[in-house]
């Protein structure tokens, strides 16, 4: 039965991957530390709906306790880097923003270039129209980038 809870809850916890040996074996020790062979047995004359709740209980304790191992340096064999994998993500994710922004400055100064240049040479009414549909692309490109900053 150990072992069976044990697989459960590496799985369950998504912790390592159940195929390794060291992550099984530390996932064990820390059961065998929370659950004697005497809890083991009354956990397992539970109704389904406690014995539920019970081992959902067991799977967040040993869960934190491996965390809490590989925190101190001591164990979490094969448990991801969460904050570095979202540090990383956030970097790129920032990077991405700040390509987009410089890119959408361009286009808005190109913009406002035209737009100052048909202002300033006011030729027919085609330009005029032309001139409105800049006007337009401009504020639509500098209200993106207030929003993208």
């Amino acid at each position: 039965l150990y072992a069976k809870l044990t697989l459960f809850i590496i799985a369950k916890s998504c912790l390592g991957n159940p195929a390794e040996k060291q992550v099984i074996r530390e996932t064990a020790a820390v059961i065998y530390s929370v659950l004697s062979r005497k809890d083991m047995t009354a956990l397992f004359r539970l109704p389904p709906e406690q014995r539920a709740e019970q081992l959902d209980d067991i799977q967040k304790t040993v869960a934190g306790i491996r965390l809490y191992n590989k925190f101190r340096g001591k164990g979490g064999a094969n448990i991801d880097d969460v904050p570095g994998i979202v540090r990383k993500a956030a970097d790129a994710g920032l990077a991405a923003l700040k390509e987009e922004t410089e890119r959408f400055k361009e286009i808005a100064n190109k913009y406002a270039a035209i737009v100052e240049f048909h202002s300033l040479v006011n030729e027919e009414e085609s330009v005029e129209d032309c001139l409105q549909v800049l006007k337009a692309l401009l504020i639509n490109a500098r209200q993106y980038l207030e929003y993208m900053q």
